[in-house]
């Protein structure tokens, strides 16, 4: 529903048109409703509901009156409007969630509004209205707290907060002793890495020192076991036999090598090589 006043004396006559392009028409009167006083008329259009094909047309409001002594002389007078359609949408916001800034330094919020109709903005401060707070863009006076951006139109209601915080201040002792602390964490983390670094050195040099036994251990084996030509047998060994030491092989006479009680009494590495008896010596 449209709205025109008209005033004159006498009271003027006011008629609607609308205008879509270079066609204009007159409204018609069923469409309009008047209220007159003495020396004004409200004319009331209602052009019912609105569609996008409205969009950009021009509804004109004119009024004309004679002249109070003169008849022939008309007086005119008009007023327009453009209908300008857009498609209703909700009001959303975009803020930055959270902020950090120096007690006392001022801080700029930028509160991103859409909607259509465009909605109106409201900015609080932990929950209080702040006056005067109306657009997209706020400057706060340095305070921390919870800031809130509100945007409402006739379809509803966004808001987002904003939580802006002071920023530590620190002395020069404590400047110092802050890069102390860092320092002697960054000596321990050193010293944790070089312990590792030595550990998986050694832990290196056990297993070569491991695998080189185990080869010592296996070439000893390999060079005590007699070998067997095709169609020979291995004598059999009788341990302890002739005070022969356990174990032990015939040589090629079949006599097991004798073995002292100096020699018996004799700690002996098991890695270490086995003293070879002579072949010319006999058995006792």
């Amino acid at each position: 529903q449209l709205s025109c006043v008209g005033q004159g004396n006498p009271v003027p006559k006011v008629t609607w048109h609308r205008k879509d392009g270079n066609s204009e028409t007159a409204m018609p009167i069923s469409q309009v409703v008047y209220k007159e006083t003495f020396t004004e008329v409200l004319a009331l259009l209602n052009i019912g509901n609105l569609s996008m094909a409205d969009d950009g047309i021009q509804y004109i409001c004119k009024g004309d009156n004679r002249d109070l002594y003169d008849t022939s002389v008309t007086y005119r007078a008009d007023s327009s409007i453009t209908m300008q359609i857009v498609q209703p949408i909700e009001p959303s916001i975009s803020l930055p969630s959270s902020s950090s800034i120096k007690s006392g330094t001022p801080l700029t919020l930028y509160c991103s509004v859409e909607g259509s109709p465009p909605p109106t903005i409201t900015w609080f401060l932990n929950g209080v209205l702040i006056d005067e707070a109306v657009d997209e863009v706020y400057v706060t006076d340095g305070s921390a707290g919870v800031y809130t951006c509100k945007a409402t139109n006739m379809l509803g209601t966004a808001e987002q907060e904003v939580i802006v915080e002071n920023q530590p201040s620190y002395s020069g002792g404590e400047i110092f002793l802050i890069l102390l602390i860092t320092a002697f964490l960054l000596v321990v983390v050193v010293v944790m890495l070089l312990i590792l670094v030595r550990r998986n050195e050694l832990e290196r040099r056990m297993k070569e020192s491991r695998a080189k036994d185990e080869l010592l251990l296996e070439n000893e084996k390999r060079g005590y076991t007699p070998s067997i030509s095709q169609g020979q047998t291995m004598p059999p060994v009788t341990p302890l036999e002739n005070g022969g030491e356990p174990g032990a092989l015939p040589d090629e006479n079949g006599a097991l090598p004798v073995v002292s009680e100096a020699e018996c009494q004799t700690p002996r590495s098991i890695l270490s090589p086995r003293p070879q008896t002579p072949l010319s010596q006999n058995p006792v």
